[in-house]
């Protein structure tokens, strides 16, 4: 630990490699193959407040989307960041999940996104979210671009031209 405090590593980073040397260091002792258990401990790590983005900056960023031209594959690209953003805001889940998301996973009735277990990180649990009124009225517009996944496969859309 000390050699990676050396080498100006996270107290992060080195805690995760720490926890891995002893994982196997403790699959080793229960085998027989090591006489000792490790003893070292963690190093502190700082703990941050999460900073979040004010509400006018929010607001700025949807101004923003609101003003990119041009298409992708046939979808126009502020279209594809405006249902984008207003996704994450309302679930929170993580971008892959949201990206990865179908048709078959929204209930226009009910405004409920169901993410399966098998797209979210650790694949355990499904997700539920309720979509805002103004969520879905985004995906209208959005659905005929996009026959199977919510979103088109439109990475490049993230690019810049």
């Amino acid at each position: 630990m000390h050699y990676l405090q050396e080498r100006s590593l996270s107290e992060r980073t080195i805690n995760e490699r720490r926890n891995r040397i002893h994982a196997l260091w403790h699959w080793l002792v229960k085998r027989g193959q090591v006489a000792t258990w490790p003893t070292t401990g963690k190093i502190d790590e700082p703990h941050r407040t999460p900073q979040a983005w004010s509400a006018a900056q929010i607001r700025k960023l949807f101004v923003a989307t609101a003003l990119i031209r041009g298409t992708k594959n046939g979808c126009p690209k502020w279209l594809w960041w405006q249902c984008l953003l207003l996704l994450l805001w309302d679930t929170g889940a993580r971008i892959t999940e949201i990206l990865s998301a179908r048709w078959e996973h929204f209930d226009w009735d009910t405004r409920y996104l169901n993410i399966p277990a098998e797209l979210r990180k650790g694949k355990r649990k499904d997700m539920l979210y309720r979509l805002s009124p103004e969520t879905v009225g985004v995906l209208r517009m959005l659905k005929r671009h996009s026959p199977e996944t919510i979103l088109p496969a439109m990475y490049e859309c993230i690019t810049p031209q």
